[in-house]
């Protein structure tokens, strides 16, 4: 169950002093960019317990998700969030969907 969709994944920690308020602004606003771009289907920004965050961003393809990245680079909005981020945690992964039981979020408010 794949339909050619890819996920990638970044897992990392903020740098030290960098408010959760503050990555949360910056996260939100480049999402007018990364909605333009070919191929984006949906994104989600989820925080761990333990302080790690994990960005998902679903694309119809890997091209798709391979020009984004290199077009994130050069984007102010995507320098700032970056900017924030402990690169030495960071990890960032590709995958494909396996198994996606839909909707997740009308189900979990029942």
């Amino acid at each position: 169950m794949n339909n050619g969709l890819i996920v990638e994944i970044h897992v990392a920690r903020l740098k030290a002093g960098v408010s959760d308020a503050a990555f949360l602004q910056a996260a939100e606003a480049i999402m007018p960019d990364v909605v333009a771009m070919d191929g984006f289907v949906s994104r989600q920004l989820l925080k761990s317990a333990d302080g790690q965050w994990v960005e998902m961003i679903t694309w119809r393809g890997m091209a798709d998700a391979e020009r984004a990245a290199k077009a994130f680079e050069a984007l102010p909005s995507g320098q700032a969030m970056v900017g924030m981020v402990d690169l030495n945690s960071l990890t960032v992964l590709f995958a494909e969907p396996k198994l996606v039981h839909e909707p997740v979020f009308p189900s979990a408010a029942k």
